[in-house]
C-alpha cells in the first residue's frame, strides 16, 4: 500500500500536506486561511509540475524568481489574479519555503 501512495504522490504534495498540517496543529489557522494556503500551493505545484521540479530538492532563486515573474505577468495581462491575491500567493510560498527551511 506505500508504494501505491507514494507512486500516486510527489514528494512536493506530501511536504505541502505537512505544511498544511503544521499551520493547522501548531500555529492554529482558520480553515479559510488554510484554504486559501492550499490553493496558492496548489497554483505553484501545477508551475513545479510544468517544470518538471516536484521534488523540494529543486526549489531555487531561479524557480521561485520564474514562478513569481510569471504571477505577476498572467495577473497584468490576464487579470487572472487580482493584486491581493499575488501577494497572498507569494506570502504562502514564504512561507512554505520558510517551513522547508526550518
Amino acid at each position: 500500500m506505500e508504494k501505491l501512495v507514494t507512486k500516486l504522490t510527489t514528494k512536493m504534495e506530501l511536504w505541502i500536506s505537512r505544511f498544511l498540517l503544521h499551520l493547522r496543529s501548531q500555529r492554529n489557522f482558520s480553515p479559510h486561511t488554510l484554504r486559501a494556503y492550499k490553493s496558492d500551493l496548489a497554483v505553484f505545484l501545477q508551475f513545479c509540475r510544468g517544470r518538471k521540479a516536484l521534488a523540494v530538492e529543486k526549489i531555487d532563486k531561479l524557480l521561485v524568481r520564474t514562478y513569481l515573474a510569471r504571477l505577476q505577468d498572467t495577473s497584468r495581462r490576464q487579470k487572472e489574479f487580482s493584486r491581493n491575491s499575488v501577494l497572498r500567493k507569494i506570502s504562502s510560498l514564504r512561507s512554505f519555503i520558510s517551513y522547508l527551511l526550518d
